[in-house]
Protein backbone atom coordinates (compact mmCIF):
# COMPACT_ATOMS: atom_id res chain seq x y z
CA UNK A 1 0.00 0.00 0.00
CA UNK A 2 1.53 3.66 -1.39
CA UNK A 3 0.65 6.17 1.03
CA UNK A 4 1.23 9.87 -0.15
CA UNK A 5 0.37 13.11 1.64
CA UNK A 6 -1.42 16.13 0.70
CA UNK A 7 -1.74 19.30 2.22
CA UNK A 8 -4.74 20.53 4.44
CA UNK A 9 -4.85 23.99 3.16
CA UNK A 10 -5.50 22.54 -0.96
CA UNK A 11 -8.37 20.94 0.64
CA UNK A 12 -12.08 22.58 0.51
CA UNK A 13 -14.14 22.33 3.42
CA UNK A 14 -16.45 20.26 1.60
CA UNK A 15 -13.67 17.70 0.53
CA UNK A 16 -12.31 17.38 3.95
CA UNK A 17 -15.90 16.49 5.70
CA UNK A 18 -16.11 13.78 2.98
CA UNK A 19 -13.28 12.58 3.92
CA UNK A 20 -13.93 12.42 7.28
CA UNK A 21 -17.10 10.37 7.00
CA UNK A 22 -15.37 8.35 4.64
CA UNK A 23 -12.71 7.41 7.37
CA UNK A 24 -15.85 6.68 10.21
CA UNK A 25 -14.85 10.17 11.94
CA UNK A 26 -17.66 11.71 13.15
CA UNK A 27 -16.23 14.09 15.18
CA UNK A 28 -16.58 17.59 15.31
CA UNK A 29 -13.45 18.08 16.84
CA UNK A 30 -11.58 17.25 13.44
CA UNK A 31 -14.02 19.22 11.57
CA UNK A 32 -12.88 22.16 8.81
CA UNK A 33 -14.60 24.27 10.99
CA UNK A 34 -13.33 23.62 14.04
CA UNK A 35 -9.88 23.32 12.74
CA UNK A 36 -10.32 27.10 11.17
CA UNK A 37 -11.77 28.02 14.57
CA UNK A 38 -8.37 27.35 16.57
CA UNK A 39 -6.66 28.48 13.18
CA UNK A 40 -7.58 32.06 13.98
CA UNK A 41 -5.97 32.83 16.96
CA UNK A 42 -2.51 34.21 17.07
CA UNK A 43 0.53 32.97 15.91
CA UNK A 44 -1.03 29.45 15.20
CA UNK A 45 -0.01 28.35 11.60
CA UNK A 46 -2.80 25.08 10.31
CA UNK A 47 -0.40 22.91 9.06
CA UNK A 48 -2.80 19.92 8.94
CA UNK A 49 -2.57 17.16 6.61
CA UNK A 50 -4.47 14.00 4.64
CA UNK A 51 -2.58 10.74 3.29
CA UNK A 52 -4.13 8.94 0.42
CA UNK A 53 -2.99 5.85 -1.49
CA UNK A 54 -2.49 5.60 -5.09
CA UNK A 55 -6.03 5.18 -6.10
CA UNK A 56 -6.93 8.53 -4.38
CA UNK A 57 -8.56 6.89 -1.52
CA UNK A 58 -8.35 8.76 1.79
CA UNK A 59 -6.31 7.08 4.59
CA UNK A 60 -6.32 9.52 7.18
CA UNK A 61 -6.97 13.15 8.69
CA UNK A 62 -3.87 14.33 10.90
CA UNK A 63 -5.24 18.16 12.79
CA UNK A 64 -2.12 19.94 13.02
CA UNK A 65 -0.80 23.03 14.07
CA UNK A 66 2.35 25.57 15.53
CA UNK A 67 2.33 27.59 18.51
CA UNK A 68 4.79 28.52 20.66
CA UNK A 69 7.60 25.84 19.19
CA UNK A 70 5.04 23.15 19.86
CA UNK A 71 2.28 20.98 17.69
CA UNK A 72 -0.89 22.34 19.37
CA UNK A 73 -3.20 24.80 19.47
CA UNK A 74 -3.17 28.04 21.90
CA UNK A 75 -5.40 26.63 24.51
CA UNK A 76 -6.47 22.75 23.22
CA UNK A 77 -4.22 19.77 22.13
CA UNK A 78 -4.36 19.61 18.27
CA UNK A 79 -7.73 16.41 17.68
CA UNK A 80 -5.56 13.47 17.10
CA UNK A 81 -5.48 11.56 13.46
CA UNK A 82 -7.77 9.53 12.34
CA UNK A 83 -7.16 6.27 10.31
CA UNK A 84 -9.31 4.68 7.96
CA UNK A 85 -11.27 2.46 10.21
CA UNK A 86 -11.97 0.12 7.21
CA UNK A 87 -8.38 -0.64 6.74
CA UNK A 88 -7.20 -4.03 7.88
CA UNK A 89 -5.33 -3.49 11.52
CA UNK A 90 -1.51 -4.04 9.84
CA UNK A 91 -2.75 -1.33 7.26
CA UNK A 92 -3.47 0.86 10.23
CA UNK A 93 -0.34 0.63 11.57
CA UNK A 94 1.30 1.11 8.74
CA UNK A 95 -0.66 4.42 7.81
CA UNK A 96 -0.34 5.39 11.82
CA UNK A 97 3.82 5.18 11.59
CA UNK A 98 3.42 7.19 8.19
CA UNK A 99 1.98 9.71 9.90
CA UNK A 100 4.11 10.26 12.79
CA UNK A 101 7.00 9.92 10.21
CA UNK A 102 5.60 12.89 8.60
CA UNK A 103 4.75 14.80 12.07
CA UNK A 104 8.67 13.85 12.96
CA UNK A 105 10.18 15.66 9.97
CA UNK A 106 7.85 18.69 10.27
CA UNK A 107 9.43 18.88 14.01
CA UNK A 108 12.47 18.22 12.92
CA UNK A 109 12.98 20.93 10.10
CA UNK A 110 10.93 23.25 11.95
CA UNK A 111 12.70 23.06 15.29
CA UNK A 112 9.70 21.89 17.36
CA UNK A 113 10.22 20.56 21.09
CA UNK A 114 6.32 18.69 21.51
CA UNK A 115 3.38 17.42 19.41
CA UNK A 116 0.79 17.20 22.37
CA UNK A 117 -2.92 15.57 21.00
CA UNK A 118 -5.88 14.40 22.67
CA UNK A 119 -8.52 11.34 21.63
CA UNK A 120 -11.79 12.28 22.10
CA UNK A 121 -14.79 9.52 22.08
CA UNK A 122 -16.30 11.04 19.67
CA UNK A 123 -13.76 10.08 17.39
CA UNK A 124 -14.59 6.86 17.39
CA UNK A 125 -17.48 4.96 15.45
CA UNK A 126 -21.18 4.89 15.41
CA UNK A 127 -22.39 1.98 14.91
CA UNK A 128 -26.44 1.46 14.51
CA UNK A 129 -26.79 4.50 16.53
CA UNK A 130 -24.00 3.69 19.13
CA UNK A 131 -20.70 4.73 20.13
CA UNK A 132 -18.57 2.32 19.73
CA UNK A 133 -15.34 2.88 21.56
CA UNK A 134 -13.09 -0.11 20.23
CA UNK A 135 -10.81 2.55 18.80
CA UNK A 136 -10.13 4.70 21.37
CA UNK A 137 -6.31 3.04 22.36
CA UNK A 138 -5.06 2.82 19.12
CA UNK A 139 -2.48 5.55 19.63
CA UNK A 140 -1.36 4.00 22.81
CA UNK A 141 0.64 1.51 20.76
CA UNK A 142 2.84 4.71 19.35
CA UNK A 143 2.60 7.45 21.74
CA UNK A 144 2.74 8.13 25.56
CA UNK A 145 -0.01 8.65 27.10
CA UNK A 146 0.07 11.61 29.33
CA UNK A 147 -3.26 11.73 31.63
CA UNK A 148 -7.18 10.22 30.97
CA UNK A 149 -9.60 12.58 31.61
CA UNK A 150 -12.95 11.49 31.55
CA UNK A 151 -15.77 13.52 29.51
CA UNK A 152 -19.68 13.42 30.52
CA UNK A 153 -21.90 12.43 27.49
CA UNK A 154 -25.52 12.12 27.84
CA UNK A 155 -27.12 9.93 25.44
CA UNK A 156 -29.98 11.66 23.62
CA UNK A 157 -31.57 8.79 22.81
CA UNK A 158 -32.85 7.69 26.28
CA UNK A 159 -36.31 8.64 26.60
CA UNK A 160 -36.46 12.61 28.13
CA UNK A 161 -37.70 11.66 31.20
CA UNK A 162 -35.31 9.35 31.44
CA UNK A 163 -32.47 11.95 31.13
CA UNK A 164 -34.23 14.39 33.59
CA UNK A 165 -34.42 11.59 35.97
CA UNK A 166 -30.73 10.93 35.70
CA UNK A 167 -30.03 14.29 37.14
CA UNK A 168 -28.76 15.41 40.62
CA UNK A 169 -31.86 16.48 42.94
CA UNK A 170 -29.83 19.79 43.20
CA UNK A 171 -30.16 20.38 39.17
CA UNK A 172 -33.99 19.25 39.63
CA UNK A 173 -34.77 21.82 42.01
CA UNK A 174 -33.19 24.48 40.60
CA UNK A 175 -34.75 23.56 36.96
CA UNK A 176 -38.17 23.49 38.77
CA UNK A 177 -37.38 27.01 40.83
CA UNK A 178 -36.05 28.87 37.56
CA UNK A 179 -39.26 27.46 35.70
CA UNK A 180 -41.47 29.46 38.11
CA UNK A 181 -39.63 33.05 37.33
CA UNK A 182 -40.52 35.29 34.61
CA UNK A 183 -37.75 33.58 32.02
CA UNK A 184 -38.48 32.64 28.21
CA UNK A 185 -36.13 30.54 26.55
CA UNK A 186 -35.00 31.17 22.57
CA UNK A 187 -33.43 29.81 19.95
CA UNK A 188 -30.87 31.98 17.30
CA UNK A 189 -32.64 30.24 14.76
CA UNK A 190 -35.94 31.62 15.78
CA UNK A 191 -35.46 35.28 14.06
CA UNK A 192 -34.88 37.09 11.25
CA UNK A 193 -30.96 38.65 10.52
CA UNK A 194 -31.71 42.11 11.99
CA UNK A 195 -32.44 40.67 15.57
CA UNK A 196 -30.11 37.52 15.11
CA UNK A 197 -27.29 39.83 14.65
CA UNK A 198 -28.78 41.81 17.71
CA UNK A 199 -28.23 38.39 19.33
CA UNK A 200 -25.04 37.40 18.39
CA UNK A 201 -23.59 41.07 19.59
CA UNK A 202 -25.22 40.90 22.73
CA UNK A 203 -23.74 37.46 23.37
CA UNK A 204 -20.10 38.72 22.29
CA UNK A 205 -20.87 41.73 24.61
CA UNK A 206 -21.60 39.65 27.72
CA UNK A 207 -18.13 37.90 27.70
CA UNK A 208 -16.84 41.09 27.36
CA UNK A 209 -18.17 42.05 30.37
CA UNK A 210 -17.49 39.15 32.29
CA UNK A 211 -13.91 38.72 31.23
CA UNK A 212 -13.37 42.43 31.43
CA UNK A 213 -10.95 42.18 28.52
CA UNK A 214 -10.88 41.03 24.56
CA UNK A 215 -10.16 37.08 25.47
CA UNK A 216 -9.93 35.94 21.64
CA UNK A 217 -9.69 37.70 17.78
CA UNK A 218 -12.82 38.61 16.24
CA UNK A 219 -12.17 36.21 13.44
CA UNK A 220 -13.13 33.57 15.85
CA UNK A 221 -16.88 35.25 16.41
CA UNK A 222 -17.55 35.70 12.83
CA UNK A 223 -16.56 32.09 12.34
CA UNK A 224 -19.00 31.24 15.29
CA UNK A 225 -21.53 33.31 13.65
CA UNK A 226 -21.56 31.71 10.11
CA UNK A 227 -21.82 28.35 12.24
CA UNK A 228 -25.23 29.07 13.65
CA UNK A 229 -26.01 30.83 9.80
CA UNK A 230 -25.40 27.49 7.90
CA UNK A 231 -27.05 25.20 10.77
CA UNK A 232 -24.02 23.70 12.19
CA UNK A 233 -24.57 25.50 15.83
CA UNK A 234 -27.43 26.60 17.88
CA UNK A 235 -27.22 29.30 20.83
CA UNK A 236 -29.68 29.03 22.56
CA UNK A 237 -30.47 31.88 25.62
CA UNK A 238 -32.43 32.82 28.47
CA UNK A 239 -34.98 36.40 28.94
CA UNK A 240 -36.06 37.57 32.58
CA UNK A 241 -38.06 39.97 32.39
CA UNK A 242 -37.69 40.78 28.36
CA UNK A 243 -33.58 41.29 29.42
CA UNK A 244 -31.02 38.66 28.00
CA UNK A 245 -29.52 36.94 31.11
CA UNK A 246 -27.82 33.50 29.79
CA UNK A 247 -26.39 32.54 26.53
CA UNK A 248 -25.46 28.48 25.35
CA UNK A 249 -23.45 27.97 21.94
CA UNK A 250 -23.60 24.57 21.04
CA UNK A 251 -21.53 22.97 18.24
CA UNK A 252 -23.11 20.37 16.68
CA UNK A 253 -23.66 17.96 13.70
CA UNK A 254 -25.92 14.75 12.68
CA UNK A 255 -24.43 13.08 15.05
CA UNK A 256 -22.84 14.61 18.27
CA UNK A 257 -23.17 17.76 19.91
CA UNK A 258 -20.99 19.72 22.54
CA UNK A 259 -21.05 22.85 24.95
CA UNK A 260 -19.10 25.18 23.59
CA UNK A 261 -19.14 28.53 25.23
CA UNK A 262 -21.62 29.47 27.97
CA UNK A 263 -22.10 33.05 29.71
CA UNK A 264 -24.43 34.71 32.10
CA UNK A 265 -24.80 38.03 33.59
CA UNK A 266 -23.69 37.70 36.94
CA UNK A 267 -26.27 40.07 38.35
CA UNK A 268 -29.22 37.22 38.14
CA UNK A 269 -26.55 33.95 38.89
CA UNK A 270 -28.32 33.60 42.73
CA UNK A 271 -31.89 35.01 42.13
CA UNK A 272 -32.37 32.71 39.12
CA UNK A 273 -29.64 29.91 38.52
CA UNK A 274 -30.21 30.59 34.71
CA UNK A 275 -27.19 28.61 33.42
CA UNK A 276 -29.56 24.93 35.09
CA UNK A 277 -32.40 25.69 33.23
CA UNK A 278 -31.04 26.84 29.83
CA UNK A 279 -28.84 23.27 29.93
CA UNK A 280 -31.84 21.28 30.39
CA UNK A 281 -33.72 23.04 27.95
CA UNK A 282 -31.10 22.43 24.89
CA UNK A 283 -30.76 19.31 26.14
CA UNK A 284 -34.61 19.24 24.43
CA UNK A 285 -34.21 21.13 21.42
CA UNK A 286 -30.90 18.64 20.68
CA UNK A 287 -32.68 15.79 21.07
CA UNK A 288 -35.99 16.97 19.33
CA UNK A 289 -33.55 17.46 16.13
CA UNK A 290 -32.17 13.82 16.74
CA UNK A 291 -28.74 14.53 17.70
CA UNK A 292 -27.68 11.29 19.11
CA UNK A 293 -25.49 12.62 21.83
CA UNK A 294 -24.37 15.88 23.62
CA UNK A 295 -21.31 16.39 25.68
CA UNK A 296 -21.47 18.56 28.87
CA UNK A 297 -17.70 18.61 29.09
CA UNK A 298 -14.69 17.29 31.10
CA UNK A 299 -15.16 15.82 34.29
CA UNK A 300 -12.13 16.61 37.08
CA UNK A 301 -11.24 14.72 40.03
CA UNK A 302 -9.66 14.60 43.55
CA UNK A 303 -6.46 13.87 41.67
CA UNK A 304 -6.51 15.86 38.97
CA UNK A 305 -3.54 18.39 38.54
CA UNK A 306 -3.44 21.98 38.09
CA UNK A 307 -6.98 22.80 38.47
CA UNK A 308 -8.57 25.65 40.20
CA UNK A 309 -11.53 25.68 42.44
CA UNK A 310 -13.77 27.43 39.76
CA UNK A 311 -12.50 24.45 37.48
CA UNK A 312 -13.75 22.03 40.17
CA UNK A 313 -16.88 23.84 40.48
CA UNK A 314 -17.77 23.84 36.93
CA UNK A 315 -17.11 20.50 36.95
CA UNK A 316 -19.17 19.48 39.28
CA UNK A 317 -22.13 21.22 38.03
CA UNK A 318 -21.59 19.30 34.38
CA UNK A 319 -21.40 15.69 36.43
CA UNK A 320 -24.64 16.33 37.92
CA UNK A 321 -26.66 16.61 34.79
CA UNK A 322 -26.46 13.02 35.34
CA UNK A 323 -24.42 12.00 31.56
CA UNK A 324 -22.41 8.58 31.28
CA UNK A 325 -18.34 9.20 32.20
CA UNK A 326 -16.03 8.64 29.00
CA UNK A 327 -12.81 8.96 28.34
CA UNK A 328 -10.84 11.69 26.75
CA UNK A 329 -7.13 10.16 26.26
CA UNK A 330 -4.13 12.98 26.20
CA UNK A 331 -0.69 12.10 24.72
CA UNK A 332 2.39 14.05 24.64
CA UNK A 333 5.67 13.39 22.40
CA UNK A 334 8.93 14.79 22.35
CA UNK A 335 10.69 15.21 19.31
CA UNK A 336 13.19 12.88 19.42
CA UNK A 337 11.08 9.77 20.37
CA UNK A 338 9.02 10.05 17.05
CA UNK A 339 12.69 9.24 15.92
CA UNK A 340 11.53 5.16 15.74
CA UNK A 341 8.45 5.81 12.92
Amino acid sequence: MNIKKNIYSNKSSKAWENACLNLSENSYFSSYEMINYYSKYKNIKNISFAVYNDEGMCLALVPLAIFNKNLNFPNDPCPSMTVNKNLKESEKRKVYKFCLNEIYQIMKKKNLKTYYFFKHPFQNKIEKEFLILENISDLQKFSKLEKIVNTSIIDLKKDINQIFADMSKYHKKNISRSLKKNISFFRFDEFDKKKQNEIFSSFKKQHLINSGKKTRPNSTWLLMKNLLINNKAQLYFIEYNKKKISYLFVGYNDFFSFGWSQVNDKKFEKEIMPRHVLEWEAIKDLKKRGILYYDIGEIYDWHSENITDKQYSISSYKEKFGGTLYPKLYFKLKKNELKIF
